[in-house]
């Protein structure tokens, strides 16, 4: 009797000591199972965060190299209230070559829209079916005839590229003109190019059209 009584006893023990064991460990597990899952999700935060740092990164460095594109490009472009100083380089340019300016022209500037994709400055208009862009194409036109020795018509032929300005060369003649002081003459025709911001009423109008056509379809 006493022994069933002592395997009754130990069997209550055994299984209260199971009962306590699984009390108290059960939480400890979900507390592991929540820290492991815990710590992959904050791994993986780091690796996005590492991702995001290295895209702003590049970011910057895309900003900065088109920052200096549009600085360069801002500045070979031609703009009607260049054209005043352009005339004062040009002057300089070739008193400073030693030649001597026989006339120098300088034209009305004209504007056209640029398209957005596959327009072409020497071109008249836009393409035909093409998106107008937020800018236009200003053109200028400069006639230049000089007289020199050799030297100083290359001085001047070297000057003019050094500018850097968006330009074409549409006509140019060298010809020997028969004085021993000047015996070259050169003639040039200069087309300067520039884009500048649209007027606003222009870019309003061209919006309302384009919501117009939109509603037709």
């Amino acid at each position: 009797m006493n022994n069933r009584n002592d395997r009754t006893i130990r069997a209550i023990v055994a299984i209260g000591s199971l009962v306590a064991i699984l009390a108290i460990g059960i939480p400890w597990v979900d507390e592991y199972i929540s820290l492991g899952r815990d710590a992959s999700e904050l791994s993986e935060l780091r690796v996005e965060l590492i991702d995001a740092q290295e895209r702003n990164a590049q970011l910057d460095r895309l900003e900065k190299k088109l920052v200096r594109r549009l600085a360069v490009l801002s500045q070979r472009s031609v703009g009607t209230d260049d054209m005043a100083d352009i005339r004062d380089t040009l002057i300089g340019m070739i008193r400073d070559a030693g030649a001597r300016l026989r006339n120098l022209d300088v034209g009305n500037s004209d504007a056209r829209v640029w398209a957005m994709d596959d327009d072409h400055p020497r071109a008249a208009t836009m393409p035909q079916y093409a998106d107008e862009s937020e800018y236009e194409l200003l053109t200028h036109t400069v006639d230049l005839r000089a007289d020199g020795s050799l030297e100083s018509i290359r001085k001047i032929m070297s000057g003019i590229l050094d500018q850097g300005w968006l330009m074409t060369t549409t006509n140019m003649k060298i010809v020997p003109t028969g004085v021993r002081e000047s015996p070259i003459s050169i003639e040039l025709r200069l087309v300067l190019y520039g884009l500048q911001d649209r007027p606003e009423e222009e870019l309003e109008e061209d919006f309302a059209s384009r919501i117009g056509e939109t509603k037709l379809r």
